[in-house]
């Protein structure tokens, strides 16, 4: 029991029942790299010292009720501060021991699961695709589908970076994203095209940055919010590049008979600009031989 306890990767503590009042006895390594509290912090002292907006030492009668009665599901959730007041979402579990001195000691193993939490309560507000976990080096941990409609073996993702499913041009800014997040702490949101397996999806992210005690970042947790196939065919750029390939038309020829700038006619041509003004779309669809309409379904 002691090398379990000492060398569990599980956040451990071990606490005491003395005249109602729950003391902590002794803590692993584990639990000391979750919570930032040494030793002398916690040893000896109420259990409520973890308490953060629910009362902790409540929490744990609850669930020593649940260990005593046997209860099939005997874990509870609930929030506990770490030494520099950070709040995390923990599940607890809790196993009586046994113990020379006749005290009523117990091991509560501590999961931190304040990713998922944050996870589902988004869930709750609104519709979500899919959810995902990154490494600070934007390595994908975990993956877990909703109503996504990508279909695919999430094994084959894991372990590999995003960056990986993104597009060039999109790399830089979703970099600055998640710099910012990391940086100030907070949510946010931002869209972006993600490509899997040949196919490229219309993505809308709600993503936040979670820490350890020591301040360093743990993890990006990621929601999909939107996740939508694009159908080439539908794309204003794909059809006409399609069209000007069939013409063969080149980019300067468009311009140079339309009168319309070869930057303009570039950043139309690569998606940059998805709404070309009226008078725009009726020069470029006169010069191709079509109506607007077959090009773009709305103008600015």
């Amino acid at each position: 029991m002691y090398d379990f306890f000492t060398f569990s990767p599980q956040p451990i503590v071990i606490i005491s029942n003395q005249h109602k009042e729950w003391l902590v006895k002794d803590i692993n390594s584990a639990f000391l790299t979750l919570s930032g509290y040494m030793k002398d912090d916690l040893i000896g002292k109420s259990a409520s010292i973890l308490s953060h907006s629910s009362p902790f030492c409540q929490v744990l009668t609850r669930l020593a009720a649940l260990q005593k009665a046997k209860t099939e599901d005997s874990t509870l959730e609930c929030e506990i501060s770490t030494r520099s007041g950070q709040c995390l979402t923990v599940s607890l579990q809790m196993s009586r021991i046994r113990s020379v001195s006749g005290d009523h000691l117990f091991a509560v193993v501590i999961v931190d699961i304040s990713e998922k939490a944050w996870i589902e309560n988004i869930i709750l507000d609104q519709k979500v695709e899919a959810s995902m976990l990154l490494t600070a080096d934007g390595v994908i941990k975990s993956i877990n589908r909703y109503y996504s409609p990508v279909r695919f073996n999430v094994s084959r993702l894991l372990e590999g970076s995003v960056a990986d499913f993104l597009l060039q041009k999109d790399k830089f800014r979703i970099y600055r994203f998640f710099e910012t997040l990391k940086a100030n702490k907070t949510e946010g949101q931002t869209s972006f095209t993600l490509t899997l397996f040949g196919d490229q999806f219309t993505s809308t992210v709600i993503a936040k940055p979670f820490y350890r005690s020591d301040g360093n970042l743990k993890c990006y947790a990621i929601v999909f919010t939107k996740l939508a196939l694009i159908d080439p065919f539908e794309d204003p750029s794909f059809k006409l590049r399609l069209l000007m390939t069939e013409k063969k038309i080149s980019v300067t020829q468009l311009a140079h008979t339309t009168d319309i700038s070869l930057t303009t006619i570039s950043k139309i041509r690569n998606g940059k600009i998805k709404k070309p003004q009226r008078i725009t779309a009726d020069l470029i669809a006169g010069k191709l031989g079509v109506v607007p309409g077959e090009i773009w379904s709305c103008f600015r």
